[in-house]
Order: C-alpha cells, then sequence, then structure tokens
C-alpha cells in the first residue's frame, strides 16, 4: 500500500551545502525541487528557569512511487542537507526507509528546527 496521492500535497527543495573546515563558510552546491511530498511540521517548547522557545521541525514523508524526483539522494557524505519549505529553511537530521512486502515504500526525513 503507497501513500495516498491526495496526500501528497506539498513541494519544497532539497538543498546540499558544503561547509569549510573551519566551519565559517557554507556554500550551496545544488537545489532539488520536490514535489508530491507531505510535510508533518511540529513545534516544542524547550523551557529552562530563565526562558522557553519554540524548537520548530517536522517529518517530511517521499513516497517511492509518486513523488518527485524519483532519484533523489537526501543524504550526502560531506554535504549537509536542508528542506526549503515556506520560507525557512529546516536541517535533514534522519532519514528512515520503510519497506513492506514489496520493497521500499517511502522515505521517512526528520527535520530540525528552522535556520
Amino acid at each position: 500500500m503507497r501513500i495516498p496521492v491526495r496526500a501528497l500535497i506539498h513541494s519544497c527543495v532539497l538543498r546540499k551545502y558544503r561547509t569549510s573546515p573551519d566551519l565559517v563558510t557554507r556554500t550551496r552546491v545544488s537545489d532539488t525541487a520536490l514535489s508530491r511530498v507531505r510535510i508533518v511540521p511540529e513545534a516544542r517548547v524547550k523551557c529552562d528557569e530563565k526562558h522557553c522557545r519554540t524548537m520548530r521541525g517536522g517529518k517530511l514523508y517521499f513516497d517511492t512511487v509518486n513523488s518527485l524526483p524519483e532519484e533523489a539522494e537526501f543524504i550526502t557524505e560531506g554535504l549537509d542537507s536542508v528542506i526549503v519549505f515556506g520560507g525557512h529553511e529546516y536541517p535533514v537530521t534522519g532519514a528512515a526507509y520503510i519497506y513492506d512486502g514489496m520493497g521500499l515504500h517511502h522515505t521517512e526525513l526528520s527535520l530540525g528546527g528552522a535556520l
């Protein structure tokens, strides 16, 4: 069973950066437009003794059959991946590959707080 096409309502950009060894300069390497994906935003409140702040993040669901482009590569060694959605950049903090009885079903990307 695939993710229903009617649930894949979002489009975004997968952007990759190369960070200099001294962690000062970040250079854009590539932009890939993703379509027919599902983004589920979430917000968490973190508090300490002095103040509270809201941390934004979420999940991106990329269906193996219906999402485009089919050859999207989310994690690349030596590059930082971010998802650009709604005017914000969300760093990709993890990827889970979900399989069913017939093979790869979909990819779930964990998105960190907006940059």
